[in-house]
């Protein structure tokens, strides 16, 4: 079919995540109220699953720039004042999730040294999904920065 969207590496990812945690939370529910004995490790591996999809999720929907915001006072700017702003916008965004990168790393070292309860990964990796999706994001906020500064290059020229 020629109008088929392909998912990118990033909506494959979040689909197998997903997929994955509707597999522990059926597994959970199958063991618990069918066998009786529920498995201790799949609420907790559901749950990490969850946190990553969270983070995840959030960056996919930055790339899309489907996040929440509220422009009712930018769209009644002048479009000279909007550019500029953009790109503001584009810098300070770069500067806290940079600050959100480093300062999650400082936790995941922090909680590295200790396990999960019933999953044998240290609890870092729950914390690891906060800079790895600001990394993400900082990436994509790098590129609107660049499409930024190109646009208002080609607008100086013309």
């Amino acid at each position: 079919m020629p109008n088929e969207r392909r998912l990118n590496y990033m909506e494959k990812v979040l689909a197998i995540l997903v997929t994955v945690m509707l597999v522990l939370m059926i597994v959970q529910v199958i063991s618990r109220y069918i066998f009786g004995k529920p498995l201790s490790f799949t609420e907790e591996a559901a749950r990490l699953v969850f946190v990553w999809v969270v983070f995840l999720g959030a960056a996919e929907a930055f790339r899309r720039k489907t996040t929440i915001s509220i422009d009712v006072l930018f769209k009644i700017l002048p479009r000279k004042v909007q550019k500029v702003i953009e790109g503001l916008n584009s810098v300070v965004i770069a500067g806290v999730l940079a600050i959100l990168i480093f300062s999650g790393i400082k936790v995941v070292r922090a909680t590295s040294h200790v396990d999960l309860i019933t999953v044998p990964l240290p609890a870092g990796c729950v914390y690891l999904a906060v800079p790895v999706a600001c990394a993400i994001m900082l990436i994509y906020s790098f590129r609107n920065l660049v499409n930024w500064i190109k646009r208002k290059k080609k607008e100086e020229m013309s």
